[in-house]
């Protein structure tokens, strides 16, 4: 899968999972790219679980670059779901 990540605004700012800024440009001159992103990943699928796992490569974009350290992020991760049929 991949995904690339840009701010609606220049003055825009990332956010976390609970909808607070993290990172922000308050003068808009980091740009709006903030990231592109690679993930593998692969499923599997018993009654009504599903169960995954993958791993997943962060490019940083030009706002990552400007307003943080810029490293590019690599990271493992594993999900579960439950339908009820």
């Amino acid at each position: 899968m991949y995904n690339n990540f840009w701010l609606a605004s220049p003055r825009d700012s990332l956010y976390n999972g609970q909808g607070r800024p993290i990172v922000t440009d308050s003068k808009g001159t980091s740009g709006r790219h903030v990231a592109q992103e690679l993930d593998v990943y692969g499923t599997y699928s018993r009654g009504g679980f599903v169960f995954g796992a993958g791993f997943a490569h962060l490019f940083a974009g030009e706002f990552l670059r400007r307003t943080t350290p810029g490293i590019n992020t690599r990271y493992l991760y594993i999900f579960q779901s439950y339908s009820f049929r």
